[in-house]
């Protein structure tokens, strides 16, 4: 989750503006959140709790693609679209303490956006807060200025995934090749580990930066999605791409 460090809110604006991203109202009851309105903001100056109990709603991104287990696809219902997941979760639980502490029901509006917006989003002062898991420790220019909370989920970490086994032998060699040096290195040995191979990863995210810094000399494809990755690679489009990067928590369900 990001919070912005700049002691700004948002307020609801005289004049709304349509355009690819909708700023989506939720409502609590049922199971997930439902979608059906939309509106602009502004920023204003004060103390950041205190308006938003004033104006009764707060405004948090979630990333529009669908990673389970954080945000499912949408579901279509007769009363309207539906977001479920453990980040809708998380929207709603700090949506009923604040409703607390500000004695008075506070609506949670969805913004659901693109994950490489969200941090963009956030330093405008579009957000109160997005919720994503995201690494606190990947350095990044777009992510300069935001506070993060206590980590909601362990066990993540940067994993990859592929359909061919003449691909996971490859990687294997590569991994048993370093591990006969004489003192082993665990980052060279997995740096090494797509040594000659295509690589897609979705741009911005943690999987990314880590590729960027650690795989510089391999090829890499950058999607604006994973699924556009995994819908790529299914094209058997050149160059054919050999391994997908990921979050581990989000790629698990993909095995």
């Amino acid at each position: 989750m990001g919070i912005s460090h700049r002691r700004s809110v948002l307020m609801r604006a005289s004049r709304v503006r349509v355009g690819w991203m909708a700023v989506l109202c939720l409502c609590l009851p049922g199971c997930g959140l439902l979608i059906d309105a939309v509106e602009h903001v502004w920023p204003v100056s004060g103390n950041k709790v205190d308006i938003i109990c004033e104006r009764e709603r707060v405004q948090v991104g979630l990333a529009m693609e669908p990673f389970r287990p954080f945000v499912f696809p949408t579901i279509w219902t007769d009363e309207g679209a539906r977001v479920t997941g453990l980040d809708v979760e998380l929207v709603r639980a700090m949506t009923d303490e604040l409703s607390r502490r500000c004695g008075r029901a506070v609506t949670p509006v969805l913004h659901l956006v693109r994950f490489r917006d969200l941090f963009r989003l956030l330093n405008e002062g579009h957000l109160d807060w997005f919720m994503s898991a995201v690494a606190i420790n990947t350095p990044a220019p777009a992510r300069a200025g935001v506070a993060y909370s206590l980590p909601y989920f362990y066990g993540g970490g940067i994993s990859g995934i592929t359909t061919s086994p003449a691909v996971l032998e490859r990687v294997r060699a590569n991994v048993r090749e370093q591990a006969i040096h004489p003192t082993p290195d665990r980052l060279a040995a997995t740096s090494h580990a797509l040594d000659g191979l295509t690589i897609a990863v979705q741009d911005e995210t943690s999987a990314y930066y880590y590729a960027e810094a650690n795989l510089s000399p391999h090829r890499l494809i950058l999607c604006d999605s994973l699924p556009a990755a995994f819908e790529y690679a299914d094209s058997q489009a050149e160059p054919r791409v050999d391994v997908i990067l990921g979050a581990q928590p989000v790629l698990e369900p993909c095995f």
